[in-house]
């Protein structure tokens, strides 16, 4: 059976998130903190007007279709092949680009963090020159409907974010990801903020695994920062 349709305030609630997400790739190099840099996987963290961080992290990649690279990432079926921190998804709701998704989470740092579940709403596009962008967030509009989802769960919201695939010279293609969670369930920030960078390294390095498995390789890349969409 198919996913039913997504609504009109979902509709509303993502452009005002296509809106932010562009803001922030917009932003120069001088407002976020390098956390790390190695095997050409770099992340960075940002502070926010709440109590958790905001993280970026980005890697050049050539010698694969791009379009293959974004969507391991974007796509959570593909994503949870590889990827030891998907261990359910689900699409609840549809409309050509925009869905609602679904995942769980299991737990971490000891199990200081407990498994979360999630409920976003997303949309990707095909931009000028072949760039790939989608954005998501969290999305509470169809609660009511989907509370027997959170049973025995906590919920974490994903607040603004996304990711981004941009040509570059050559043959290479910058991967970017923001990423900014609130994991919700009187977890203290500073655990969450300071498990999130190995966090974004092991799922970018990890991405970037499956981009050398299908014969690309990673690219060394200091320079490109601020994206313009």
């Amino acid at each position: 059976m198919s996913a039913p349709l997504v609504s009109m305030t979902m509709t509303s609630q993502l452009s005002e998130c296509e809106k932010e997400f562009k803001r922030l790739l917009r932003q120069p190099a001088s407002e976020w903190k390098l956390e790390s840099n190695k095997r050409s996987v770099r992340v960075w963290s940002q502070t926010s007007d709440c109590r958790w961080k905001r993280f970026r992290a980005s890697l050049t990649f050539e010698g694969v279709d791009p379009k293959f690279a974004f969507g391991e990432l974007t796509e959570y079926p593909r994503r949870q092949l590889w990827d030891a921190n998907i261990v359910s998804n689900a699409t609840l709701a549809s409309l050509g680009s925009k869905r609602v998704v679904t995942y769980t989470t299991p737990s971490a740092v000891g199990g200081l963090v407990k498994s979360r579940r999630f409920l976003d709403c997303s949309q990707e596009t095909e931009a000028a020159g072949g760039a790939l962008i989608g954005w998501c967030c969290d999305w509470t509009g169809d609660d009511a409907e989907h509370e027997a989802l959170f049973d025995g769960l906590v919920r974490g919201r994903n607040l603004v974010g996304g990711g981004t695939a941009v040509k570059k010279l050559g043959e290479s293609w910058q991967l970017t990801m923001i990423g900014f969670t609130d994991l919700g369930g009187g977890l203290p920030a500073t655990i969450a903020n300071s498990a999130s960078v190995g966090a974004f390294v092991q799922l970018i390095d990890g991405l970037a695994t499956q981009i050398e498995g299908k014969g690309g390789k990673r690219v060394a890349d200091t320079e490109s920062f601020s994206l313009e969409f």
